[in-house]
């Protein structure tokens, strides 16, 4: 009984204490055990004030770092300079209120997006096949790959030769690629390559730019070269100068450099093709040249084919000298001195002596045929012969112009030529004891331009045919045209 007694009385003493003082409110806070006894505190009103107050301040802080890596993934306008970031920030650890810790996230550097690179096509190979390091290739067939796939072109290897050849495959990679690179040094004589250029096709496209292209002769791979872009040549004065003289006759030049251990050539008219890699010639070099016909040049004489020479100086291109169509007594040189033709002589009533040349030893051999005559004297000189002597002929002319008043006018003793001085038909002379005469068909003055003749006759009756070249009589007296 007692014991409810003294309770009732505590409670009672306590509602009476609670109804005389009136105290502030109280927020409840989180941090404050509901168990433990409130004991008055001094200022919990402006405790309560700066907690709230710290943490708008650490929720402010968080909102900023987040709108901050925001904007750091936005696209700029234009690309930010990339900054170091420095030490992670540390965050407020005194709080009562659980904050995710923000992840830190580096500024991100914004690279241009690069484009792919582009493929090219088309292009150029050009290709040396040496025999030298392989030995002998002459007349052997070459084949060509492109990539790993054998073109369907073939061509023949030939001493110092140059091809434009283009090649086909179906594919870059089919697979048959056999055979493998020789490393044989056999050392043969040093002639010039074969030289290949053209373009690669495969499924009826060009192959691309870098594209790998070899040669393969007996199965064994001997040259490998790139599709390049398709090049241009240099200037080739020097060289174009050099063998200007020989015109359309020059073929190609090649020309091998010791201290390169490489070939160079010079191919006239193919000057955009990037081939041309012989372009300073000069004095001294000694180079292969090939030409179609025999030809002077410089000092010597180039003959059909290929010559080995050398370059002895710079050739000045000189204007050739007009030559003579009339001369006198003397010797001449053929090509220099005279040219070749049908020339007739002037003087009558001398001896007349003349005599083609196959040389000028002076020696009776070097006389090709001559001629000791009182009358006028028609000769044919030819382009092969050395020279042409002449002696109390008088002035020998070109035979382009008639020296009868017409065909069918009386002519006597001499050569003349039918259709321009006198007329096919038949012809009468009194002839006698020593008339001779002769039907020509040229004027080489050798027996084998005699197609008739006759002597001792006296009057003689003959026909002169259109065909017939010449005519040459002499001690017959005058010739009339009767028919």
């Amino acid at each position: 009984m007692k014991l409810p007694v003294v309770l009732a009385v505590l409670i009672g003493c306590l509602v009476l204490a609670c109804s005389t003082v009136t105290p502030n409110p109280v927020e409840p806070t989180p941090s404050i055990d509901a168990t433990a006894v409130l004991e008055p505190t001094p200022d919990i009103d402006a405790t309560v004030e700066a907690r709230v107050a710290h943490e708008r301040a650490v929720d402010s802080t968080v909102e900023a770092r987040l709108a901050e890596d925001r904007n750091a993934y936005a696209k700029p306008t234009n690309p930010p300079v990339p900054q170091t970031m420095g030490s992670p920030r540390q965050e407020p650890t005194d709080t009562p209120t659980s904050v995710p810790t923000a992840t830190s996230v580096p500024t991100p550097t914004y690279k241009p997006t690069l484009a792919p690179t582009p493929v090219l096509w088309g292009g150029r190979y050009t290709m040396l096949v040496d025999q030298s390091p392989f030995g002998g290739f002459a007349g052997k067939t070459v084949r060509f790959k492109i990539g790993e796939s054998y073109a369907s072109e073939t061509s023949v290897w030939e001493h110092g030769g140059f091809t434009s050849l283009d090649l086909t495959v179906a594919s870059l990679t089919d697979g048959n690629v056999g055979g493998n690179a020789s490393t044989s040094r056999e050392v043969e004589l040093r002639v010039p390559p074969h030289l290949f250029t053209g373009k690669g096709f495969f499924g009826g496209m060009h192959v691309p730019i870098g594209t790998v292209i070899s040669a393969w002769v007996d199965g064994v791979k001997v040259s490998e070269t790139n599709v390049v872009a398709e090049p241009q040549s240099p200037a080739l004065g020097d060289t174009s100068e050099m063998f200007r003289s020989l015109g359309t006759n020059l073929r190609r030049v090649w020309i091998y450099l010791n201290y390169l251990d490489a070939w160079r050539l010079y191919v006239p008219g193919n000057d955009t093709l990037g081939i041309n890699t012989y372009t300073d010639a000069k004095e001294g070099d000694i180079v292969w040249v090939l030409v179609n016909s025999n030809q002077m040049f410089q000092n010597g004489m180039l003959y059909e084919g290929w010559n080995l020479i050398l370059l002895e100086q710079p050739i000045t291109v000189i204007p050739a000298p007009s030559l003579r169509a009339s001369f006198g007594d003397g010797t001449w040189v053929v090509g220099s001195g005279i040219k070749a033709g049908t020339y007739r002589s002037s003087q009558t009533g001398s001896s007349c002596y003349w005599q083609r040349l196959r040389g000028f030893s002076g020696e009776f051999d070097y006389i090709i045929v001559n001629e000791l005559t009182e009358a006028i004297s028609v000769v044919e000189i030819s382009s092969t012969d050395a020279g042409f002597s002449t002696e109390g002929c008088g002035t020998w002319t070109e035979a382009t112009s008639s020296i009868t008043s017409s065909l069918s006018s009386p002519f006597g003793d001499g050569a003349y030529l039918v259709g321009l001085d006198i007329g096919p038909g038949t012809w009468t002379s009194p002839g006698g004891d020593s008339c001779y005469w002769e039907r020509l068909s040229g004027f080489s003055g050798d027996f084998g331009d005699i197609e008739a003749n006759g002597l001792g006759a006296s009057n003689v009756v003959l026909t002169i045919q259109s065909t017939d070249a010449g005519f040459k009589s002499s001690n017959c007296g005058t010739w009339a045209k009767t028919g």
